[in-house]
């Protein structure tokens, strides 16, 4: 696949985006990275920018009009209201809707067995050794790092694969630890 804008040759995604991937993906259009990031930084407009810039969370078309800093309760165009959320956990926002698919695939992939039998995907919440976590962790993240040092040219891993993996690894670990697995 040969990217359009610079002529290079780049890897097939596994996951694609929707043709509507703009709407949420903007840096797919023709929006400069500096334009992007300006858009979409995390704080108001400065005083020399008294003009704001519609955000990053504009698509949502509910949204309070007020100065989020400022308020207690969101009133919704429809007469809704809710306290604000800018406190709360954003699951939405914190994880990828395009990387957990991938993942998905990467998990089930390593569901089969030497043996032949195809494990509950859930198998691993059963306990694994924190060294062993780790000790995997590095394998992978040494993988990543070399593919990633090489340009992906003659090289032996897949990164994505290794970046499964280093996810897979990290979570488990962290897992273990919540659980109160000891060091």
């Amino acid at each position: 696949m040969i990217d359009a804008n610079t002529m290079r040759e780049i890897a097939e995604p596994r996951v694609y985006l929707p043709r509507d991937a703009y709407r949420v993906f903007p840096r797919y259009t023709d929006e400069t990275e500096e334009e992007h990031i300006y858009r979409c930084r995390p704080s108001g407009p400065t005083p020399a920018d008294p003009q704001p810039l519609p955000s990053c969370e504009s698509r949502d078309l509910g949204a309070p009009v007020a100065d989020p800093r400022e308020e207690v309760m969101r009133t919704f165009v429809s007469g809704a209201t809710r306290d604000t959320d800018k406190e709360k956990l954003d699951y939405e926002g914190f994880l990828s809707p395009f990387t957990l698919p991938r993942y998905a695939e990467y998990m089930h992939s390593h569901r089969r067995q030497s043996d032949g039998e195809l494990r509950d995907s859930d198998n691993w919440q059963k306990g694994i050794p924190l060294r062993r976590y780790m000790k995997s962790l590095w394998r992978h993240l040494i993988e990543a790092w070399i593919v990633h040092r090489l340009g992906g040219e003659n090289v032996e891993y897949d990164i994505e694969e290794a970046l499964c993996a280093v996810i897979f690894n990290a979570s488990g670990y962290l897992h273990e630890l919540l659980k109160g697995q000891d060091f």
